[in-house]
């Protein structure tokens, strides 16, 4: 079991850190039909497993333009899929940290997720300008 604390903290600071605001802690919401992008790592280690990030495409236009120095409108599909994997990598480093260890990460992966992100027990919701940013570990094996 993975202490909900550490976690949750260390997303916030990473989030702040890279884009320059705080992003408030969420219950997840009745209904989690949105599409998200979502970057992603793999984790080996003691702990296997996944650590994706899902956003929305407007908070993932928002985190370009802090991290890229680019307008929201300017960024491409690359641009957003480069952020999606980068917070990926950046979260992914954190959260090993707090993981049984030695692990290693794999490099980011980003995909569209067009079904809504299902839920689980290690997901933690974020709201950041109004819009959600799920953070989820996904165990090897699990569903």
């Amino acid at each position: 079991m993975i202490a909900d604390e550490p976690i949750t903290q260390l997303t916030a600071d990473v989030l702040e850190a890279l884009i320059g605001s705080r992003p408030s802690q969420i219950p997840p919401p009745p209904q989690r039909r949105v599409d998200f992008l979502a970057g992603a790592v793999k984790v080996r280690g003691p702990w296997c497993g996944t650590i994706a990030v899902f956003c929305s495409p407007q908070l993932a236009r928002r985190v370009a333009e802090a991290m890229l120095e680019v307008s929201r409108e300017k960024a491409s599909p690359d641009d957003l899929r480069d952020v999606l994997g980068e917070l990926a990598n950046v979260l992914g480093g954190n959260v090993k940290s707090v993981l049984p260890g030695p692990s290693h990460l794999s490099l980011p992966f980003t995909e569209v997720v067009e079904r809504g992100v299902q839920t689980g027990d290690s997901e933690f919701w974020f709201a950041l300008d109004g819009e959600p940013l799920v953070l989820k570990l996904q165990p090897e094996g699990s569903t």
